[in-house]
This record gives structure tokens, C-alpha cells and sequence, in this order.
């Protein structure tokens, strides 16, 4: 089983239905979500989800990091495009 870590879940976001696609497939993936918003439905329709700060805030690669290690992430997909420019200029320490 695959572990995927997807970001910005938030209702009608790009991360949200890149959470729709993948509970299709639920037998193949094991889902983590996160976004910033407590009330975003995706945090709570996946296998775990977690709070995190904005893509801005200077906490936000290092709490995706502590994510991807407790949950043993195999891929990140993010689902905003503030968070696909941090993401890409963070590639090297994600990996």
C-alpha cells in the first residue's frame, strides 16, 4: 500500500478532489491530508489529517516533514499552488 500525504484539502480545492480521486482507489492508497482551515472536510474523509500552517508560515515545510516521517509518506501531492512553489523549492529536504 502506498502512503499519500495531500495538501490543502479544503471543500471545492484542487487538494480536495485530488482526495475524491484517490478514496476511488482506497484499497491501493493509505490517505493523509492537511490544510490550514480546522473546517476543511478533507482532513477528516482521509485514513489521518493534520493541521498545518499556511505555505507562507516558516513552520509549515518542517511539520510537513514531521508528517511524512511518522506517517511514513511515500508521495507528497499538494493541492494549492502556494504549496506546490514551497514544496518544489523544498524538494531536497523532502526527499
Amino acid at each position: 500500500m502506498i502512503t499519500v500525504l495531500v495538501t490543502a484539502v479544503g471543500g471545492r480545492s484542487v487538494g480536495y478532489q485530488i482526495l475524491e480521486s484517490l478514496t476511488k482507489c482506497k484499497n491501493n492508497y493509505r490517505i493523509i491530508t492537511t490544510d490550514a482551515d480546522p473546517f476543511s472536510p478533507g482532513l477528516y474523509e482521509a485514513d489521518k489529517g493534520y493541521l498545518v500552517s499556511n505555505a507562507d508560515s516558516p513552520d509549515y515545510i518542517p511539520k510537513l516533514i514531521e508528517i511524512s516521517k511518522k506517517e511514513k509518506v511515500d508521495v507528497i501531492l499538494p493541492g494549492s499552488l502556494p504549496e506546490i512553489s514551497v514544496i518544489a523549492k523544498n524538494e531536497e529536504i523532502l526527499l
